[in-house]
């Protein structure tokens, strides 16, 4: 091993199943191709299935794309709810790209993806 860690000292994730959020461009792009080549089952946890899918042709590995908008209450719930399996690594990638504040389907208000328990008014 070098001085620097790089992904090519990741050990074989064969039988490790990874999600990573935000994964259909950037880091999370970057992070899901690397775990997939090197054995994980990775699971690309994307607001934008279209753009998704398109980051999946380009991985080499076991790879899958599924729905998630951590904006969305309803989107966690049914992501969680869909989830069947074990999951040996999470990786919160997913960033806030707006401050806005606005409602949710539950009526709460949120700024950015996190939801907010006060009033804004």
């Amino acid at each position: 091993m070098s001085g620097h860690w790089t992904a090519a000292d990741l050990p074989d994730l064969s039988g490790t199943t990874v999600v990573v959020t935000g994964a259909s461009s950037g880091i999370g792009l970057v992070t899901a191709s690397r775990l997939a080549g090197v054995g994980a089952h990775v699971v690309l946890a994307v607001r934008d299935e279209s753009r998704g899918r398109t980051a999946a042709q380009s991985m080499v590995g076991h790879v899958e794309v599924r729905a998630l908008d951590l904006s969305s209450l309803r989107s966690v719930r049914a992501f969680a709810s869909a989830w069947t399996g074990e999951l040996h690594i999470l990786v919160n990638n997913a960033g806030i790209v707006e401050h806005r504040v606005q409602a949710v389907e539950a009526g709460r208000p949120t700024l950015g993806g996190d939801v907010l328990n006060g009033d804004t008014t």
